[in-house]
């Protein structure tokens, strides 16, 4: 039926688990009855988020001790293995945060 197409295009395009008995997708006890790939990729969306915020509010040097972590997670999950451009890229940047840390206790430590 209609509905039940609808429901599948939902489940399919929905990050976050969809019960269709109740459609109490949006519930936080919902969101990580994933895997443990799927928890990674929403701490990497939440450092992300606040990565931003960072860059937007000038709070060094949080920049880049949360940017840091999220390089990490994209490097290691498994939905880069076929991104092989945007791992590396991942990885240039791993460096580069590395770096600015060091440099950073470096001069303030």
């Amino acid at each position: 039926s209609t509905n039940e197409k609808i429901n599948r295009i939902i489940v399919a395009l929905w990050p976050i688990h969809f019960d269709q008995r109740s459609y109490s997708y949006i519930m936080p006890s919902k969101i990580f009855t994933h895997s443990p790939e799927q928890v990674l990729k929403w701490v990497a969306l939440g450092l992300g988020l606040a990565s931003a915020v960072a860059v937007i509010e000038d709070w060094y040097p949080y920049t880049m001790f949360i940017s840091l972590p999220f390089c990490l997670i994209w490097v290691y999950c498994a939905w880069l293995h076929n991104e092989w451009q945007l791992k590396w890229i991942n990885i240039l940047f791993t460096g580069l945060y590395s770096y600015g840390i060091a440099k950073y206790f470096w001069q303030f430590g």
